[in-house]
């Protein structure tokens, strides 16, 4: 009986010893700065919830993940090499590196241990992005760089990962908080621009949660744009105005088309229209011509959608006050559009057009799998390369303006297809769904079209779109997209089996 006693007592020792252990990790956290406090504070939070949630750990992924998108940018970048502009110069760790291990920890356990779910089928989406990794694979076999090659395949790997598990984990019941999380970014991604463009603290993505004054600091000034030399620019989350206003030009459709809708409550769309107009307060002060544009663009043309396709006529006359309360709001604004738009310099798009034709050449040189992933600026030092630009090769060159031409270059014709296919695909699928009969799904597919071509325009005049938080979203986009059919098929056969019914095999 003493034995067992001691035994007892024993298990009780263990459990004060692991509590002295993790007030000692909370001590020495603690004493570290304040933003890798608040890092290390918010993952212990996360996966205690996780822990008392485990029986939902699957939802409180699926929206962690969501919720992490403009946070993208908030992790430890190892291995760094020393490369401008390059989309991910080593292996960052942050909280989606954790989330996306527990994920599929989980879906295995799922699948092999308890084998609740079947192993998941390969769609159509997936064969492209499939040939987007092997063409990857491919390039580096030239590339004069193979571990930036490797870094580049790594963070698309980790992207599509993180597609393929909302992809087949999302459910309805997660749409409403989704969008909650989307508008959310906004508020936040336009408080700090507001808080940006009025203290000059710039960089707070960069630094990760350190705000420093860019303005008054030679370190890390914000690069002279001509035509805006005196204008602080806001950049949010992100490392660059123009990555923000892509990333504001793919969420902005989300409050901008829920709020036309008729089936929601008066002060839902009210509440709706307010955070849009904040949202485009902060597009502004970007002064991203890509993402004005793009955002200008694609938001007509979900107008048209809504009044000619949903019949709701009334959306003219909202979209008129909508404009109206902004110009009242930030009059301002017209100045700056009008300057960014038609006083730029004319060098800008003639050094642009030398870029483009630089990249073609590039991309005639290495047709089929491209030049190497993550490898554009190697190229330029190549001797046989065309370098339409005046200037002296042993500078620092500037990647291609867009996006389209900046793939096919690294990656080639098959990458650039891998790239585009999925989201050409989901375009298509947003398209055929904005008819369907749930309100939610059908706003939601015209928002995610409207978003995904704001990314495709603003893609032709800036080749940031595989920066950490709009690519981060571009995936989330078309994993949801690719779960709308599956939602559907769910709700119908829900409702013939509360009706008693059986459903007939397709």
């Amino acid at each position: 009986m003493r034995v067992l006693d001691s035994v007892v007592q024993t298990k009780y020792w263990i459990v004060v010893f692991a509590g002295a252990l993790f007030s000692l990790v909370c001590w020495k956290i603690m004493q570290l700065e304040f933003r890798f406090a608040l890092a290390f504070t918010g993952g212990i939070l996360f996966l205690s919830i996780s822990m008392i949630g485990i029986s939902y750990i699957v939802d409180i992924l699926i929206l962690a993940m969501v919720f992490n998108i403009p946070f993208s940018l908030f992790g430890k970048v190892l291995c760094q090499q020393d490369v401008p502009f390059a989309v991910m110069p080593g292996f960052s760790l942050g909280l989606i590196e954790i989330m996306l291990l527990m994920a599929y920890l989980v879906w295995f356990a799922q699948i092999f241990v308890t084998k609740k779910e079947p192993l998941p089928r390969l769609r159509k989406v997936d064969y492209f992005i499939i040939l987007l990794i092997f063409s990857q694979i491919m390039s580096l076999l030239g590339a004069p760089s193979k571990l930036v090659g490797i870094f580049d395949i790594i963070h698309n790997i980790k992207h599509v990962m993180l597609y393929y598990f909302i992809a087949h984990k999302v459910k309805r019941s997660h749409l409403r908080w989704i969008v909650v999380l989307l508008l959310f970014a906004i508020l936040l991604e336009s408080s700090l621009a507001l808080y940006e463009r009025a203290t000059g603290k710039t960089g707070i993505g960069v630094n990760k949660g350190r705000a420093s004054s860019r303005v008054d600091s030679a370190i890390g000034t914000q690069k002279k744009v001509p035509g805006i030399v005196e204008q602080i620019r806001a950049e949010g989350t992100t490392f660059d105005p123009h990555v923000l206003g892509e990333y504001y030009s793919m969420i902005l459709p989300v409050p901008f088309v829920l709020m036309m809708m008729r089936q929601w409550k008066l002060r839902i769309r009210f509440a709706l229209a307010i955070i849009l107009i904040i949202g485009i307060g902060g597009l502004l002060v970007t002064f991203s011509r890509s993402g004005w544009l793009s955002f200008g663009i694609s938001s007509t043309f979900a107008l048209g959608i809504i009044v000619f396709s949903w019949k709701q006529t009334k959306a003219f006359l909202i979209a008129i006050v909508l404009f109206a309360i902004v110009s009242i709001s930030y009059p301002q604004g017209f100045e700056y559009l009008f300057v960014r738009l038609f006083r730029a310099p004319s060098e800008l798009l003639t050094e642009r057009f030398q870029m483009n034709k630089t990249a073609l050449g590039i991309w005639r040189q290495n047709f089929f799998f491209g030049y190497g992933t993550g490898n554009y600026l190697y190229a330029l030092e190549e001797s046989d390369v065309p370098v339409y630009e005046n200037v002296d090769r042993s500078t620092t060159f500037f990647p291609v303006h867009n996006l389209f031409l900046y793939l096919v270059s690294e990656i080639g014709l098959f990458g650039m297809i891998g790239f585009y296919g999925p989201v050409i695909l989901t375009m298509l699928k947003c398209w055929t769904l904005r008819k369907c009969q749930d309100p939610l799904i059908r706003g939601l597919s015209l928002a995610i079209l409207t978003g995904l071509l704001g990314y495709l325009l603003d893609g032709l005049t800036n080749p940031l779109g595989r920066a950490l938080v709009p690519y981060a979203q571009l995936w989330v986009y078309l994993a949801i997209c690719m779960s709308f059919s599956r939602m559907l098929e769910n709700s119908v056969t829900n409702a013939l089996s509360h009706t008693g019914l059986e459903q007939t095999p397709l």
